[in-house]
């Protein structure tokens, strides 16, 4: 009759190949390649405030934020250990590997610290992102800081065309009065004649003719006595 085999072998067994099961799933796991990721965060007060650490596998800290026309974004970073890079994009979701940041608000070098001011035009939107890089090998701490800075309150439509208005009356009333007081200006007096000599004809029809004054007998020289003697 052939022997059973025991229970409490088969047991063992089993156990022993779990074991060999889970040790070889640990090693894979310890020698695959770490995988690198990103991580994003919404600046969601006014001002934000954020200290984080950027590791040596981390791609890089994205930080997605919404601004009006005419306001101003004011950011800085500073770093506690090692240095990054600072990247100020138009829009959401961004991926620095394709898209194009602001180069004029942006600092390709890395540093320990860096502040600028983006004022919000028209044509660019309302989304922004401020992408921070570690290009070091070490762990990188850094602490960050927004504030949006509303743009001044315009004055109503209503306001501005009144302003309008009140200019164009004002224009039209200072050509009205300039035009009448030329057409109502009298005309220049005709010129003065300088006053005829005595006989002269007067220099000008209508003219007054020029006094008459009595003329004198010529008068005879002088003449001289007879001389006395034969």
């Amino acid at each position: 009759m052939p022997a059973q085999p025991k229970e409490g072998s088969d047991t063992r067994v089993l156990n022993r190949s779990l074991l060999a099961v889970s040790i070889l799933v640990v090693l894979i796991a310890m020698l695959a390649p770490p995988t690198a990721a990103d991580t994003t965060y919404t600046v969601s007060t006014n001002p934000f405030i954020a200290s984080h650490q950027l590791g040596i596998l981390d791609l890089h800290d994205n930080y997605e934020l919404v601004a009006a026309n005419g306001d101003q974004v004011a950011y800085s970073m500073s770093i506690i250990t090692g240095c990054a890079r600072l990247y100020f994009y138009k829009g959401h979701n961004i991926d620095p590997e394709t898209d194009l940041a602001y180069a004029a608000y942006s600092q390709t070098s890395c540093v320990m610290s860096y502040q600028n001011t983006f004022p919000v035009p028209a044509s660019e939107g309302t989304e922004f992102s401020i992408v921070i890089i570690n290009p070091n090998l070490q762990d990188v701490q850094y602490t960050l800081t927004v504030t949006v800075t509303p743009a001044p309150p315009g004055l109503p439509t209503w306001i501005i065309g009144a302003v309008i208005g009140i200019i164009l009356i004002i224009v039209i009333i200072v050509v009205v009065v300039v035009l009448m007081v030329r057409r109502k200006k009298p005309a220049p007096a005709p010129p003065t004649a300088p006053p005829p000599y005595p006989g002269q004809q007067p220099a000008y029809p209508g003219a007054p003719p020029p006094p008459m004054y009595p003329q004198q007998p010529p008068q005879q020289p002088p003449q001289a006595p007879p001389p006395y003697g034969p």
